[in-house]
Formats: C-alpha cells, sequence, structure tokens
C-alpha cells in the first residue's frame, strides 16, 4: 500500500494486485486519485480508499477471477461513491480535476451516484470482454521474445560470441523466472530482486555475475522500447556484486618462475616463430590475445624515429573491443631488433596477416588456435588446468608491472587500450607522444634468466 503523490501535484493510492491475478491479465497495480493536494487530508483518505481497495480484491478468487474489465468497472463505483464521501469540498476538488463544469456537477452527482451499492458484489460478475487497454492481448514466450532480442542484434552486425554470450545470461534469467511462474505480463521489480539472489548464491566470479545481470538488464530496456511490458523491472536495480577477494588478487598474474618456465622451456623454444612472438607482444607490451594474433605486416611500423605496433581494425576480419583500443604502441627495446629480423622475414607475404593463423568461424576468432597450443604446452609443462595464468595473464602482468612501477594510471590506460579512469585527462588533455610512451613501455622489465 502507498501514498504517492501524482505529476500533476494530487495525492493518489496505489495498491499491488497479487501475482496470482496478473496471470490472469490483471495489471501490476491499481492508482485511484484520492482529489487532493494536502498531504495531512490525503493520509486520511488513503486508510479508506486502501481499504476498499483491499477488501475488493480480498473477495475475488484467485483460481476462477473474473475478467479485470468487469471487477474494475464494479470497483469503479464503490471508488467513487468513497471519493464522494470524503468531504464537502469533494465535489469541488472533483469537477476541478476532472473539468466537470460546476452547472452540471449537481445533475452529474444525483444522476449517477445516488443509487450505487454500499458494497462490492463480486459473486455475479458478468464474463464479458475484457478492455484492450487494461488487459494484455496475449502472452508471447520469453524464449520467443529473446530469439527476436538476439536477431534485432544480429541484423546490427553484433559479433556471433557476443550474441553467444548474451543468449546464454539471459536464458540462465528467463529458466529461473519460469520456474517462478513469471511472465512477461507478470514480471516485477520483486522477481528481479529474487534473481538477484540466485546470482550472488551461485559460484560465479563477481565480474562473471555483473556480466550477466548486465545483459539482462539490457534485454528488458529491448523489451520496454518494443512495448512489450509497460515498465522496466531492471531500471533501478544496480547490484553491487563485490568480490572477497581483491580486484588484483582475480587476476591471473604470471610470476618470475611462472614466466622462466614458460619461456626457458624445451618446448617453447621449439614451438613455432608465430607462438612466441604473440606471446612476447603480450607480455612487453600489454596487448590483449587478439590484437596480436591480428596483427596485418602493415600494421608494423618501422621508418620512423620511433618504431611502433599499429593496433587497428582497418585491415580484413580485424575487430578490437572498444574505440580505446585502437592506438600505437612503440616497440619495446629488449624484442626491438629480434621482433624486426622475424619482420622482415615475413615482407614476401605483402598486404597480409604477419602470423599464420587464420580467423575463425562466424566471428573470426584469430585466438581460438594459438589459445589452444598455449594450453596444451602449459599441460606438458605440468601446469593443472584451472590453477595455471592464462596467455591473456601475460597482459595483466604487463599492467601490474606497471602499476608496481608507479606508472600514472591515465598513462598506463593509453598503452593497454582501456578507457581512460581520469575523467579530467580524458576531457582535456592531450595523449601522449611517442616518445613518452616509449618511456612507459620500457618502465616494463621482467627478470627471465633462471
Amino acid at each position: 500500500m502507498y501514498l504517492q503523490k501524482a505529476p500533476n501535484g494530487v495525492y493518489q493510492t496505489r495498491i499491488c494486485i497479487p501475482k496470482p491475478l496478473r496471470e490472469f491479465g490483471y495489471p501490476f497495480d491499481i492508482k485511484v486519485s484520492l482529489l487532493t493536494k494536502e498531504r495531512s487530508e490525503a493520509i486520511e483518505r488513503n486508510f479508506k480508499m486502501a481499504s476498499c481497495i483491499k477488501g475488493a480484491l480480498s473477495l475475488i478468487d484467485h483460481s476462477q477471477p473474473p475478467l479485470f474489465s468487469s471487477f474494475k468497472a464494479t470497483l469503479d463505483k464503490r471508488i467513487e461513491t468513497l471519493r464522494f464521501s470524503f468531504t464537502s469540498t469533494a465535489s469541488q476538488s472533483y469537477s476541478k480535476i476532472f473539468e466537470v463544469p460546476p452547472e452540471l456537477m449537481e445533475h452529474f452527482q444525483s444522476d449517477i451516484y445516488t443509487d450505487l451499492p454500499s458494497e462490492v458484489d463480486l459473486t455475479n460478475l458478468e464474463e464479458t470482454e475484457p478492455d484492450i487497454k487494461s488487459v494484455p492481448t496475449n502472452v508471447i514466450p520469453f524464449s520467443k521474445l529473446l530469439e527476436r532480442f538476439l536477431e534485432s542484434k544480429k541484423k546490427r552486425n553484433v559479433r556471433q560470441l557476443t550474441v553467444h554470450q548474451l543468449n546464454q545470461r539471459i536464458s540462465h534469467c528467463i529458466n529461473f523466472l519460469e520456474t517462478q511462474n513469471v511472465n512477461r505480463n507478470t514480471v516485477c521489480i520483486s522477481d528481479l530482486e529474487d534473481y538477484i539472489d540466485l546470482l550472488y548464491s551461485e559460484s560465479r566470479s563477481s565480474k562473471t555475475n555483473k556480466d550477466y545481470f548486465s545483459a539482462v538488464k539490457q534485454f528488458f530496456k529491448w523489451l520496454k522500447s518494443k512495448k512489450y511490458i509497460l515498465e522496466n523491472p531492471t531500471e533501478d536495480l544496480n547490484p553491487k556484486f563485490k568480490s572477497q577477494k581483491h580486484v588484483s588478487e582475480q587476476r591471473d598474474r604470471w610470476t618470475d618462475e611462472e614466466l622462466s618456465q614458460l619461456i626457458q622451456s624445451a618446448e617453447f623454444v621449439h614451438a613455432s616463430l608465430d607462438f612466441q612472438w604473440i606471446s612476447k607482444l603480450q607480455l612487453f607490451h600489454g596487448l590483449r590475445t587478439g590484437e596480436a594474433c591480428q596483427l596485418y605486416i602493415q600494421d608494423i611500423v618501422l621508418n620512423t624515429k620511433i618504431p611502433h605496433l599499429k593496433i587497428t581494425d582497418q585491415s580484413k576480419d580485424q575487430h578490437l573491443k572498444n574505440e580505446h583500443a585502437v592506438r600505437s604502441v612503440p616497440l619495446h627495446p629488449s624484442i626491438h631488433e629480434d621482433f624486426v629480423l622475424f619482420y622482415k622475414s615475413r615482407l614476401h607475404k605483402g598486404n597480409a596477416p604477419l602470423f599464420n593463423y587464420p580467423p575463425l568461424g562466424k566471428d573470426k576468432d584469430w585466438t581460438k588456435t594459438y589459445r589452444t597450443q598455449f594450453g596444451k604446452l602449459q599441460t606438458k609443462l605440468g601446469m593443472p588446468a584451472g590453477e595455471r595464468p592464462t596467455a591473456y595473464g601475460l597482459r595483466h602482468t604487463f599492467i601490474d608491472v606497471l602499476k608496481e612501477q608507479d606508472v600514472p594510471e591515465h598513462s598506463a590506460a593509453e598503452v593497454v587500450g582501456h578507457t581512460n579512469p581520469n575523467m579530467t585527462f580524458g576531457r582535456y588533455g592531450k595523449k601522449h607522444k611517442l616518445e613518452k610512451l616509449l618511456e612507459i613501455v620500457s618502465t616494463f622489465q621482467m627478470n627471465l634468466e633462471g
């Protein structure tokens, strides 16, 4: 039961309708004007109005309820009778709010309200057709709506991997709602609160839970924009999925010992040059795995004062995480000479990918072959699955070393392609020149000796 103030300043009573009735096409709530802008007066009227509505709802048989249009028509009569019993000024308030001319008010009252029943009789309601504005015309299953949502994403050239993740995460929520007998016409904020509790209770990381609920919010926002639902129950929900671990402990960074074990191993030394250089580019420059794997020959710029890598999405099948990923990264001095020799050995390929790992699948995934090889190599080295750092952890290691060396966060963000965390720098500051970026990259030092 709620006492609310409408946009026009008039107070109203709001009563939520029980969930079993909503499954039969009843709305989420009933709102009734109390015909006053005075709060003290509204509080007194609210008790009477709420009692009237709640009493009417309590008489409904939830297993075979009347159509909402029939219930509403009968309830409206009792509500209007109650309104005119409030005070002697109720007629004036009603006339002003509903724009009834004063000369018609007396006639309006005598003709319509003199013979109304004192109680609401819900025993013999006629099964008439419902008002189309009050009762949903049909209930489209969430699964069908999800198909339409995903189809919309595909038309907008969203990557197949993203579509797959959206399907997986939203389906998880839909399955939960269906077990609670909730459909799109009955879903409310309390149902989504229950779903958040479910996410908390399951054994995912805090980041994964955030991703799950973010996908759900995106879905319900789309439902409202397409007018499948009147209100978005997730709109004001912003759960804080906090991990018990510090954020730095969640990263799968490599220790010096693990890196030495990897790079000095016979398996790594005898691996292809492609595999070796993709690994080193991630470690010494903080590249994402996909950024390294999809480099084209033309993305290596040597005929300049500061040789550098261009991280871009301009060549065929290249794609980046976001606009902040587009950047230039100077070659690290420790591997500069050896990498140039490798690069020159590939010039005969012309305008082509630098490495021999083709993009696979609908998403043009450049990393799949490399990641598979990386995992097999780790297994040979005795690094058990689930307990070992990943290839992506090479990037984390680069970032953590810069942090340990007190490199400013906005500078590190520019090198690794993160969103600038400092609004002042992001809005007014200029990007670093290559000389400064080289200084930042050179800060990374890793002892790989045994």
